[in-house]
C-alpha cells in the first residue's frame, strides 16, 4: 500500500515538472524550471470566473515589464524568434486571406518579449495560461485599419526592445495593450 502512495506522489510530482523519471535509472529532480503550471493549473482557471477582460489586465502586467527586461536582455543570439513574428506580420497585415497567420505572428511576438524578459514566473504563469491567451489574440476581429496600427505599434516596441531602451519598450507594450483594451471594452 505505501509503493501506491509513494508511485501517486511521483506522479504528481512529474506532472508538475519537478521530478522526472527514466525508466531503469530512477527518479530525479528536474534541472530546468517547469514551462508552465501545467494543465491542472489552466484547467482551474478555466473552472473559475477568468475573464477575458482578466486576461487582458494580466496580460498589461505581465507584458509591459516583459518588454521592459527584453530591452535588457536582447542581443543578436536570441533576437530571431522576435525578428521573425515581427516579419511575418509585416507580410501579412495587408489581406483579410492572411489575417490569421497575422494574429499567430502577433501572438508570437508577445510570447517572445515574455521569453526575452529571462524572468522564469513571467514565462511559466505566461505559458500556463496560453491556450487562453492565444484565443484571446486569434479571436480579434480583422480590420485593415486596426491591423495597419498593430503592426506599426509592434514595429515600434520592437524597435525599443532592439536598442535597449527598456523605458520606452514597457511604455509602448502598455500603450498598445490599452489601445486593444479600449476598442474590445470601451476603457482603457
Amino acid at each position: 500500500e505505501e509503493e501506491v502512495v509513494v508511485v501517486g506522489y511521483l506522479e504528481r510530482l512529474q506532472e508538475m515538472s519537478i521530478v522526472e523519471t527514466e525508466p531503469g535509472k530512477g527518479s530525479f529532480i528536474c534541472t530546468a524550471p517547469p514551462e508552465s503550471l501545467g494543465p491542472q493549473a489552466s484547467a482551474l482557471l478555466l473552472l473559475g470566473s477568468v475573464t477575458d477582460r482578466d486576461l487582458f489586465d494580466f496580460r498589461l502586467a505581465i507584458e509591459s515589464y516583459a518588454a521592459y527586461f527584453a530591452a535588457r536582455n536582447i542581443n543578436a543570439e536570441n533576437a530571431g524568434e522576435l525578428t521573425a513574428s515581427l516579419e511575418e506580420m509585416r507580410r501579412t497585415k495587408d489581406s483579410v486571406e492572411t489575417s490569421k497567420e497575422f494574429l499567430s505572428a502577433n501572438y508570437r511576438f508577445h510570447k517572445e518579449l515574455v521569453k526575452l524578459s529571462g524572468n522564469q514566473m513571467y514565462i511559466i504563469l505566461y505559458n500556463t495560461m496560453n491556450d487562453m491567451l492565444n484565443q484571446l489574440v486569434q479571436s480579434s476581429p480583422y480590420s485593415a485599419d486596426s491591423t495597419h496600427q498593430s503592426y506599426r505599434e509592434h514595429y515600434e516596441i520592437y524597435q525599443a526592445v532592439v536598442s535597449h531602451d527598456s523605458e520606452r519598450a514597457l511604455l509602448l507594450e502598455r500603450q498598445h495593450l490599452n489601445r486593444l483594451r479600449k476598442r474590445r471594452y470601451g476603457e482603457a
